[in-house]
């Protein structure tokens, strides 16, 4: 799909995810996050289309530093991803929410990554990010 055609950046997006779910080369996950953070915010088209993808891609983004180690930097990206998210629309919020929940898991902050999926599961109960984070809070509360 990159390609092919991603103007938006979101096959960049997806294949980074992709990798960080799989816990599989997180440098090369911050390279594509980087490409597709760039052609995503390049385009002046793209700035308020679906903005939840751009969050997103900085919860990915600091989910990758930390688990390179690099917590300041994934500690900024991950206020960069709040700064972006749009809480009008619940189902991305709470997506943003569950990705920045797993990112502060990585930089080893259990209550800051408690406090995140409480965030996710909130506005969006029965949707799948929402039930996401609502699991993932049950699990951290049981741990």
């Amino acid at each position: 799909a990159a390609k092919i055609y991603d103007a938006s950046g979101t096959a960049y997006g997806g294949m980074a995810e992709a990798r960080l779910r799989g816990q599989l080369e997180p440098g090369l996950a911050l390279d594509l996050l980087q490409r597709g953070m760039r052609l995503r915010t390049g385009d002046a088209r793209m700035a308020n289309v679906d903005r939840h993808t751009l969050a997103y891609m900085w919860a990915n983004y600091a989910w990758a530093l930390a688990l390179r180690g690099r917590m300041t930097e994934a500690h900024d990206a991950a206020a960069k991803a709040l700064v972006v998210a749009d809480a009008g629309f619940a189902p991305g919020f709470a997506g943003t929410k569950w990705r920045l929940g797993t990112a502060y898991l990585a930089m080893a902050d259990r209550k800051e990554a408690l406090e995140q999926y409480d965030g996710g599961a909130q506005p969006d109960p029965r949707g799948s990010y929402g039930q996401r984070c609502a699991q993932a809070a049950r699990d951290i509360r049981r741990n």
